[in-house]
């Protein structure tokens, strides 16, 4: 669930806003109702905007916290005023629907299929036979008392099938006959094996119990016929059953498993003693000539279970005698199985093994993996969680016992009473039992990242999920891997597999080419709740992280409309942006995800259209559109809809007025197909002249993966593979614009793929420094890439970094620098690193603001990295020492008149630095796209339940699976590919607003933004770059900002 729906201010935003200068922005064209948004505006000019009371405070700068969620949704509510119709119109559409008979068939199927139903029919069959058997008893009673009646000797014989009958009851039982026969009729119905179902014993029970009274109905004679409906105790206990596994749909059955077999067990001993009795006294009133109470019938049948036998009643017949074998028979052979699962089960609970979970009415949710650590079960438990408002549960099926530290963590106030650890294999069924997985919402298996051997851990958790889907086929599974060939074994038995390593590796890629890349596709798979901040960086980051990747059908209005005219639309009236779609194919029948098909492409009433929003309300304010909605919103917006065309007509009248197309940038690609094998040059990123290698002649094709993959982009490969001395570089001192990666080891294929894909408008050569060579496998993977080099050099060293050009490299990526993850101290080297290359630059040996792109094991690494305050704030002990130092020496040995003066400066109180382990989606390094882990990508596994095609979305992100299209589908719709791409803010657009730039982008050229990636600036208060996901349609933009787009 979107946590924004419920997390909005609770008061007005107080965002000042700034009516921008004549030149950026022309109010008369405008018919927009808010200003677009910037805090830099005086006090003064907001008292000549009087219309923006309602939306904003007229308040001092810097004082207030900042949030533009409010600003966001009073955008949001003047558009749907002005796009509301009459009312008489929505009532003639309320009548209608309400006459829609096929709305009643749809909620009646529906219905019929819900667990709802199911719950119901089955805990009123059971009161049902409760019933019949008690009726039972008054009806033998009555007969007894009343072996007198007249009406029985008119009988034909034999006497045994009569017995005298009230006629009440008889219709009593009649109607309870009915029921039964129509509810084993539906059961029939919806049976999976239907011979069975027939053979079953429930039928059995069904035709010596309730068939006789229906038919009885037509003989004036039939209704003093004895019928056996006792039986109906039989039917009773399976029943039972079914009601006691409702435990996790139903409040008032929410107990243990020992209370569960505890009932079975009761409910089965009684159903014994209740059929005996029935039989026992009827037989010895017929054959042994011996009228028993009910009561005397039940205490020779608890006298003779219990093996007593006092002999003061006895069987006086044979046929009583058989009664009494059979009756002890079969309590030896149903009762022991049912007493000795509950002695285990109670010995079990009280092993050390957690028992088993106590199901309730809330959704719950089954994590299997090695949770020896309390950060790898606080980290899913927070995904799994996290902010959301809904009573979920999680259960631990870990694979050792709890520590006291994991405890500490289950039982915070975050996740006290919402998390059960069970200890269990997930191999054994009794396990898989204990964890009720088959009553939960979904399942997910994590690999341990630690593991001595991966392959091995792959394999173990494969078995697993096969163990899984055998014992619960219906149950959602999904499951993390740590080799992307692992999938290949489990694309029968999961739902979805991620290879969270090779996610990690195309978002580092993707980060290299474009900078804050990694914070945008990251902040997407991340739920969060709108918070207030003072600096003007946070809140507009904080605006744009609460994004996130949604696929709905589309709305019917817009059929036969362009993509990008929707686009725009869409992000005009319900700030959404629409960035792909599910193009349906009628000669297949199957739906292929495309981002951005481009301006030819006409939406489809069959299609799914991929949205980027913050909030599930936006998406339900698009599905419910009307036609007329549609039109009066065009119609205000100076726009009408052009049935023939497909497009929005007149679209930028309501803008400034059209202005000459900027073609400062190029968003040109290598357009090519898999096989494609044309010659291509290799060209530097940072100019228009080729590498030293001259004009080097290189080929498309997807490159051979160490292991099974198959997710491999499309890449620029060599001709032919370079031998290990030509890769090899002993000096790099002279090398300009180049990516230097600081790494541990070569597993960095899937690295080297984002960097070489074939969509790329620019190649980077990349230089590997790592302390050892690569061995002869690894070269044979990595040689096929053209320009990509290899150094020998221990990276901590500034040294080796120095010999390795970072004078001059573009970018410097530190990776693969941790060995063992189950260290508390894991990464310490890569941040060490990190450090290193700071000083270098605050040292002056390096030019300033290089760009340090780091991967870290662990997300709570992030607050050691630099900028934080860990290492860059000074504690006032510290500062007092160094004060009195400085005025120690100063008065020894004074230089200069004003020594008293520096010491008071010295002396002068800073802000003390506030040391907590805030969300590391909210520091600064993160929100400049420069550090990645595997764990902050773990969210995506989590999603998958909620949002079953984010994976698909993501990896076409990635750009991974463009070349999937299919080539017939590409002609006949007019689809194709498209990218993230970054490029520079045209100067058109410079102090205007975003939305201007949306329009433009999306109706003009066919590309859709994504959101902007803002540069430091004193405006902002931020000491790093940092990426506004999505802004508003008012935010401003200015110089220097950087745009992210989906592009051919």
């Amino acid at each position: 669930m979107t946590t924004r729906d419920n997390h909005l201010p609770a008061r007005q935003a107080r965002i000042p806003l700034q009516s921008p200068s004549t030149e950026g922005f022309n109010r008369e064209s405008s018919n927009e109702s808010i200003v677009p948004i910037d805090f830099q505006t005086p006090d003064s000019a907001l008292e000549e905007q009087p219309q923006t009371a309602s939306v904003v405070g007229n308040l001092s700068h810097g004082v207030e916290h900042l949030n533009y969620a409010q600003a966001r949704q009073a955008y949001i509510r003047q558009k749907k005023s002005d796009r509301q119709i009459s009312k008489s119109n929505q009532w003639i559409s309320s009548v209608l629907h309400v006459l829609d008979v096929r709305t009643y068939y749809r909620v009646a199927k529906s219905f019929a299929k819900s667990e709802g139903f199911d719950i119901g029919i089955t805990i009123l069959d059971l009161v049902s036979d409760l019933l019949f058997c008690t009726l039972y008893l008054f009806d033998i009673q009555w007969a007894l008392n009343n072996l007198d009646d007249p009406v029985l000797t008119t009988l034909p014989a034999p006497p045994e099938l009569w017995i005298a009958r009230r006629g009440e009851t008889f219709m009593i039982c009649f109607v309870f006959s009915v029921y039964n026969v129509f509810s084993w009729c539906f059961a029939l119905i919806f049976a999976d094996n239907k011979l069975s179902a027939v053979l079953g014993v429930r039928t059995w029970v069904t035709l010596l119990s309730s068939v006789p009274f229906i038919v009885s109905i037509y003989y004036a004679t039939a209704k003093f016929l004895y019928i056996p409906f006792f039986l109906a105790a039989i039917t009773a206990v399976d029943r039972l059953r079914k009601v006691l596994r409702l435990r996790g749909a139903t409040s008032f059955l929410n107990f243990n498993s020992v209370v569960e077999k505890s009932i079975l067990l009761g409910g089965t001993l009684i159903a014994i003693v209740y059929v005996a009795v029935c039989v026992f006294q009827y037989v010895e009133f017929r054959f042994g000539n011996q009228i028993l109470s009910i009561l005397n019938a039940f205490y020779f049948v608890v006298v003779t279970l219990s093996t007593v036998g006092y002999g003061d009643v006895t069987a006086k017949s044979k046929q009583g005698q058989v009664v009494v074998i059979l009756l002890i028979i079969t309590a030896l052979a149903v009762l022991p199985p049912l007493i000795s699962s509950l002695v285990d089960t109670i010995a079990q609970q009280q092993g050390g093994n957690g028992g088993t979970y106590v199901r309730g009415k809330a959704k719950y949710f089954v994590v299997l993996g090695n949770f020896d650590l309390p950060i790898r079960i606080e980290g899913v438990l927070t995904e799994i969680l996290g902010e959301s408002l809904e009573r979920d549960k999680v259960v631990i099926l870990g694979r050792t016992p709890s520590t006291p530290a994991l405890k500490a963590v289950m039982n915070s106030y975050r996740y006290r009473g919402r998390v059960s650890y069970l200890v269990g294999s997930g191999m054994d069924a009794s396990d898989l039992e204990r964890a009720q997985i088959r009553h939960a919402s979904a399942v997910y298996i994590i690999a341990d990242r630690a593991a001595e051997d991966p392959r091995l851990e792959d394999e173990q958790n494969t078995l697993r999920a096969w163990a899984i889907h055998i014992y619960a086929p219906d149950t959602p599974l999904y499951v993390s891997n740590l080799l992307p060939d692992t999938q290949s074994y489990q694309e029968v038995t999961v739902d979805a597999a991620v290879c969270v390593d090779d996610l990690r590796h195309l978002v580092l890629s993707l980060t290299v080419m474009y900078e804050g890349a990694a914070t945008l596709l990251i902040n997407l798979i991340h739920t969060s709740v709108p918070q207030k901040f003072r600096k003007q960086w946070e809140a507009q980051y904080d605006d744009g992280q609460g994004n996130e990747i949604h696929v709905v059908p589309v709305n019917p209005v817009f059929a036969g409309v362009r993509f990008s005219d929707v686009s725009w639309y869409c992000y005009r009236e319900f700030q959404i942006t629409m960035i792909g779609v599910r193009v349906y194919a009628r000669s297949t029948g199957l739906k292929t995800l495309v981002l951005n098909p481009g301006q030819t492409y006409r939406i489809s009433e069959q299609d799914d259209v991929v949205f980027m929003t913050q909030s599930f309300v936006d998406l339900a304010a698009f599905n419910a559109l009307t036609k007329e909605e549609f039109q009066k919103a065009s119609f205000k917006s100076n726009t009408k809809y052009d049935r023939e065309s497909g497009m929005l007509v007149g679209q930028n009248s309501m803008m400034n007025p059209p202005v000459k197309a900027n073609h400062s940038f190029s968003l040109s690609r290598i357009h090519s197909k898999r096989g494609d094998r044309r010659a291509h040059s290799f060209r530097d990123s940072r100019s228009d002249s080729s590498i030293a290698t001259g004009q080097a002649q290189y080929m498309l094709d997807k490159p051979e993966a160490p292991s099974e993959d198959f997710c491999v982009p499309v890449c620029l490969l060599s001709l032919a593979n370079a031998p290990l001395k030509d890769l090899m570089v002993e000096h790099a001192d002279g090398w300009e614009g180049h990516l230097l990666v600081c790494t541990g080891g070569y597993d960095v294929f899937k690295f080297v793929c984002g960097l070489r894909a074939s969509h790329l408008e620019a190649h980077l050569k990349i230089l590997f420094l790592c302390e050892r060579a690569p061995s002869l496998d690894e070269v044979d993977v990595l040689s096929v890439f053209p320009e990509l080099y290899f150094m020998v050099g221990d990276p901590r060293k500034k040294r080796a970094l120095l010999k390795a050009g970072i004078r001059g490299c573009s970018k410097v990526v530190i990776m693969g620098m941790t060995s063992n993850l189950k260290d508390e101290f894991a990464g310490s080297g890569a941040i060490m690193v990190q450090h290193l290359i700071h000083q270098m630059i605050d040292r002056s040996a390096i030019i300033p603001n290089k760009c340090v792109i780091l991967e870290v094991p662990k997300r709570s690494l992030i607050h050691f990295l630099h900028p934080s305050p860990t290492t860059t704030s000074i504690s006032y002990r510290r500062r007092f020492r160094s004060a009195v130092t400085s005025a120690a020496k100063n008065f020894l040995t004074p230089s200069s008149n004003d020594s008293k003066g520096k010491v008071g400066t010295l002396l002068k109180p800073k802000q003390k630095p506030v040391m907590k382990q805030s969300n590391f989606l909210y520091t600064p390094i993160f929100a400049s796209g420069r550090v990645v882990s595997s764990s902050m990508l773990d969210s995506i596994l989590f999603q998958l339940y909620r949002n079953p095609t984010i994976l698909e979305v993501f990896m076409m992100l990635c750009g991974v699976g463009g070349d999937k299209l299919d080539a017939g589908l590409s002609e006949l719709y007019g689809v194709r590919n498209a990218w993230i791409g970054q490029v520079s803010l045209p100067k058109d657009f410079e102090n205007r607003s975003y939305g201007d730039l949306y329009a433009e982008f999306a109706s003009s050229r066919g590309i859709i933004p994504l959101g902007i990636y803002r540069p430091v600036h004193p405006r902002f208060g931020n000491s790093l770059p940092f990426v506004f996901t999505n802004p508003g349609a008012q935010v401003i933009l200015h110089e220097g900002d950087l745009v992210f787009v989906l592009a051919p």
